[in-house]
């Protein structure tokens, strides 16, 4: 499947429409680490269908603000992240695709919970 269908599929298992609204998701920010350094992935509307991923996929532990991905989830997210984004994955670097672009490289995450 496609992107956009990948959005959809997923929309529909977390109960929620789509277009996705804000006040549907918990993910705020998505720190990505390399080698000691971060990009911060702030909410916006092009990110939307991005946070709904690791929301999806990242535990969020009671009364936690954050969750830290293991390294053994990183993979998986990784992996899967890769059939989610489909050719959005692909071509990330050719297009600017920040979140995705920091995501790929990544040796870290830490995901900010509202």
């Amino acid at each position: 499947m496609g992107y956009r269908e990948n959005v959809q599929s997923l929309c529909n298992e977390e109960g929620i429409e789509n277009p996705i609204r804000e006040e549907d998701l918990w993910v705020v920010r998505v720190d990505f680490y390399r080698q000691g350094e971060v990009t911060r992935i702030f909410a916006t509307d092009m990110n939307r269908a991005g946070r709904l991923f690791f929301q999806s996929l990242v535990v969020r532990r009671a009364f936690c603000a954050t969750s830290r991905v293991t390294e053994h989830e990183l993979r998986r997210l990784k992996f899967g992240g890769e059939k989610f984004f489909a050719e959005n994955w692909q071509d990330a670097e050719e297009v600017g695709r920040a979140m995705l672009i920091a995501f790929k490289a990544a040796d870290g995450i830490v995901i900010h919970w509202r």
